[in-house]
């Protein structure tokens, strides 16, 4: 009798507990697949505003960029090549007002002619940056040099009025830092 009545509590056990058994599996699958969809959608959110916040960093970074690569001055001094006259306006000047760790000018055919943080093991003249900027396209965007990121700004050389021929390139250079990042935010 006893015998009996175990198994009859073990079984109304069993039809009680499978049927919870299940109802929590499901509920905790169909739990993390929504929590799953929305940690996704919130990490695309984050993605977007960064990528908006960068472009918005790398406008600003192209707009100073460009006012400095249109200045008959700088047109000029890419043929006459007076070191004075780049540490004051330009490898001097821009990193000290602007707080740009990378100042770089080249010719026509991407030699450098000035430059201010430039990677040693680099050849600015090969950047597609600076073949854009060559191109007379200016464009911003970032770049990995020597194991570090930058937020890169490219214009062509040309003469105060906006006309060419493109007679160099200067493309100048922000560290993406945590610095970086929290101004940025």
């Amino acid at each position: 009798m006893q015998s009996l009545n175990a198994r009859i509590v073990t079984g109304l056990f069993l039809v009680a507990l499978v049927p919870l058994l299940f109802f929590y599996i499901v509920h905790r699958v169909v739990r993390e697949s929504q929590l799953v969809a929305l940690e996704r959608k919130e990490m695309a959110a984050h993605g977007e505003h960064a990528a908006r916040l960068l472009a918005h960093a790398g406008e600003q970074l192209l707009t100073t960029v460009e006012d400095y690569a249109t200045w008959d001055e700088t047109y000029e001094q890419v043929d006459v090549r007076d070191p004075k006259w780049f540490e004051t306006y330009l490898t001097g000047w821009l990193p000290s007002q602007f707080g740009f760790h990378l100042v770089i000018l080249v010719d026509r055919q991407g030699h450098v002619v000035a430059a201010c943080g430039e990677p040693e093991d680099e050849t600015p003249g090969r950047w597609p940056e600076i073949r854009n900027a060559l191109a007379g396209r200016r464009i911003s965007g970032l770049r990995e040099l020597r194991g570090r990121l930058y937020l890169l700004g490219a214009a062509p050389v040309l003469h105060s009025d906006r006309r060419g021929p493109v007679n160099g390139a200067l493309v100048c250079g922000l560290l993406v830092d945590d610095a970086f990042v929290t101004e940025l935010s």
